[in-house]
C-alpha cells in the first residue's frame, strides 16, 4: 500500500493534468472534483480527487462506488447501504469544512461493513 501511495503522489500532478484535459460532461465533472483541492490542499484530498477523477476519466461514476453522508443522516442511509453490493462510505461531520477529516471511512460488501475507521478515501480504495 505504501508503494501505491508513493507512486500516486509521485504521478499526482501528471494525472491531474491528463484528467483535466478531458472534454465534455466528463471534463466538467473532473473540474468540479478537482476544485476540492483549492478548498483543502492536503495529500489526502489530492489522492481522493485524483482517484475520483480517474474513475470519471474512465467513464465510471465515482458516486456509485463512493457514498458520502453527513453523520446526522447516516442512520437514515443504512437502508441504502444494506442494498450496496460493493462500495466505500465516507461519513462527514455536519458543519465540517473541507480541511476537517471525515468521521469515518469504510468498505461495504453485500450490505455488510467489512472495514471501518480506515482513515481516508485513498486508503479505502487500496483495501478494497
Amino acid at each position: 500500500m505504501s508503494k501505491f501511495m508513493s507512486e500516486l503522489d509521485h504521478h499526482s500532478a501528471k494525472l491531474s493534468r491528463v484528467c483535466l484535459k478531458k472534454g465534455g460532461v466528463a471534463g466538467r465533472k473532473i473540474a468540479e472534483i478537482m476544485a476540492s483541492i483549492n478548498e483543502n490542499d492536503t495529500i489526502a484530498t489530492r489522492r481522493a480527487c485524483n482517484l475520483k477523477s480517474l474513475a470519471v476519466y474512465l467513464n465510471e461514476d465515482p458516486e456509485k462506488l463512493i457514498k458520502e453522508y453527513l453523520d446526522v443522516n447516516f442512520d437514515n442511509a443504512q437502508s441504502e447501504l444494506d442494498m450496496t453490493a460493493l462500495g466505500i462510505y465516507v461519513i462527514k461531520h455536519e458543519g465540517a469544512d473541507a480541511s476537517d477529516p471525515p468521521e469515518d471511512v469504510g468498505i461495504i460488501v453485500e450490505g455488510v461493513v467489512m472495514l471501518k475507521h480506515i482513515g481516508d478515501l485513498a486508503c479505502a480504495g487500496m483495501k478494497e
